[in-house]
């Protein structure tokens, strides 16, 4: 995999940053999929232009923001790119650009309560009715779906 990494620290709450981040990202067109077993931000399809990429990785209160375009038709996408080169330099420029917004606004966030802040999150699904769930990292859980109210087990 060929992507263009950057880590960001939050200095404020991380639920009010993913918030944030997500309002970005659905404002600038992207929308939450399932790719090679990630859980990523897509824009486009790849029929006039490259599928544009965004994955967003907590770790405490930092951000691991990875970003790359895909040129391929459809679901038969190429090989994944980063946004350095001059392949494809317009759908590059505009993965960068949402990125960039992404950095800003996290930066200008207010600092939080340390204390406050988990070390890790993790996201689950749930096992009914697929409603995404942000959960504490390394632990056994029991986890009953606010959507569905189904209940689970899951390990993080």
């Amino acid at each position: 995999m060929s992507r263009t990494i950057i880590n960001v620290p939050i200095p404020g709450d991380p639920a009010a940053a993913d918030s944030l981040i997500r309002n970005i990202l659905i404002a600038d067109g992207y929308r939450e999929i399932q790719y090679n077993l990630e859980i990523v931000w897509k824009m486009g399809t790849g029929l006039a232009t490259a599928m544009h990429y965004i994955k967003l990785n907590y770790m405490g209160s930092n951000l691991e923001l990875s970003g790359w375009i895909q040129a391929g038709i459809g679901s038969v996408g190429g090989k994944e790119h980063a946004l350095d080169g001059m392949m494809a330099v317009i759908p590059k420029k505009s993965v960068r650009k949402t990125m960039n917004k992404i950095c800003e606004a996290v930066a200008h966030m207010e600092p939080a309560n340390r204390s406050r802040i988990p070390d890790q999150m993790s996201f689950v699904f749930c096992t009914h009715c697929g409603q995404k769930m942000r959960v504490p990292a390394g632990k056994n859980l029991l986890i009953t779906c606010p959507k569905c109210r189904h209940s689970f087990t899951y390990s993080t």
